[in-house]
């Protein structure tokens, strides 16, 4: 199995995980910067262990062990978020399960096993008529144990991140800000610092990049050139960038009706809709130019390098936009999540019908001049 493994790629996974764990022991900026690796990490590892699973079975279950670590982390993630928005505490030190009422205590159980089973989900793919169902929503009827993983991990995944929002009826980043004193004060606080708000996300940006190349086989079955084909990122002609720059406007216009027809459809039956207060408190940080900038690079970049780069080519554009619509559940209630399901949609055809590069200017474009116009209108 080592021998199939080119030392640069020992090197790239030796450093994300050497920073993993220097984030544990380091203090300041560069302890930040290096505890934002260990989701890239783990997607690195996942990706090179499951193509190396394609010829090797000790592989092969050791990548279903890491993804289960990481289902694991997304149920725990879940668990603490909810035990923050029902407990009085500003954090998890703070947190007695004693001084809880019935009712918080069972929704909290509740929460912690409905996420447990979505996270079971993830099996499901290893059941061949799932896989026939796969073939139809995908169009690709070729099902390696790479695409079995990549479907079971993103299924899961996808439920598990939904999980608070149905249980909750809001999205629990907005219950946190309603409920969760300690919370507020510190998003208000941060969000007077756009650059320092953001750090982290431009960190895990810098992780990701690192990443996705080992997620689609970089030393193991592809070179650099066949990974950067594999995930779309392609130099893109000065015609090309007008172009793109061109639909970036259109996509603009189009989702401004879009949005619209989704609010009045919400209104007209009476559903729960996405709090305006709450959600310009969560992006206060990005009310600014620099954190526009910042929010049109990494969400641009970071997300389409994953969604339309790593996951479109094996899981097709209705599975990936679904995914790309749950990573938003903790921030949206389900009218601005369907107009992100929508706009993943739009983003993976552009992604067919050019590439991942278009993509990221395109997502990119279109998220940093919706934060100047909230910005310049305040």
């Amino acid at each position: 199995m080592n021998s199939r493994v080119t030392p640069v790629v020992y090197a790239m996974i030796g450093l994300m995980a050497l920073a993993l764990v220097a984030g544990a022991f380091l203090k300041g900026e560069v302890s930040e910067f290096c505890r934002q690796s260990w989701d890239a990490t783990l997607m690195a590892l996942i990706g090179m262990l499951a193509y190396l699973g394609l010829n090797s079975r000790i592989a092969r279950l050791a990548a279903w062990l890491l993804l289960s670590v990481l289902l694991s982390i997304c149920v725990i993630l879940n668990t603490a978020m909810a035990a923050m928005i029902v407990a009085a505490g500003s954090d998890l030190k703070n947190i007695s399960l004693h001084s809880m009422a019935a009712g918080d205590k069972h929704l909290l159980v509740s929460i912690l096993m409905v996420s447990m089973m979505a996270a079971l989900t993830a099996l499901l793919p290893l059941f061949h008529r799932v896989c026939i169902l796969g073939s139809i929503l995908t169009g690709n009827r070729e099902w390696t144990s790479v695409r079995v993983m990549a479907l079971g991990g993103v299924f899961a995944i996808s439920l598990i991140l939904l999980v608070p929002l149905v249980m909750l009826g809001q999205p629990p980043m907005s219950e946190m800000l309603a409920k969760n004193s300690g919370f507020a004060k510190m998003l208000s606080a941060v969000g007077n610092n756009p650059l320092g708000a953001l750090r982290g996300d431009l960190y895990g940006l810098c992780w990701s990049l690192l990443a996705a190349p080992l997620a689609v086989g970089f030393g193991v079955r592809r070179n650099w050139n066949e990974c950067l084909e594999r995930l779309g990122m392609v130099r893109l002609s000065s015609r090309q960038i007008v172009a793109a720059i061109g639909l970036t406007a259109l996509v603009y216009f189009l989702f401004q009706g879009t949005d619209t027809a989704i609010s009045h459809i919400w209104g007209f039956f009476h559903w729960p809709t996405t709090d305006e207060k709450y959600y310009e408190a969560l992006f206060k940080s990005t009310n600014s130019a620099v954190g526009a900038v910042v929010m049109g690079v990494t969400a641009g970049l970071g997300e389409e390098l994953l969604t339309r780069g790593v996951l479109l080519p094996r899981l097709g554009i209705l599975l990936s936009s679904v995914f790309f619509s749950a990573m938003h559940s903790y921030q949206y209630n389900w009218d601005a999540l369907m107009s992100v399901f929508l706009f993943g949609i739009m983003l993976g055809v552009i992604r067919k019908k050019s590439s991942t590069s278009v993509c990221v200017i395109v997502h990119g474009g279109y998220d940093f001049v919706l934060c100047m116009i909230d910005f310049l209108s305040k």
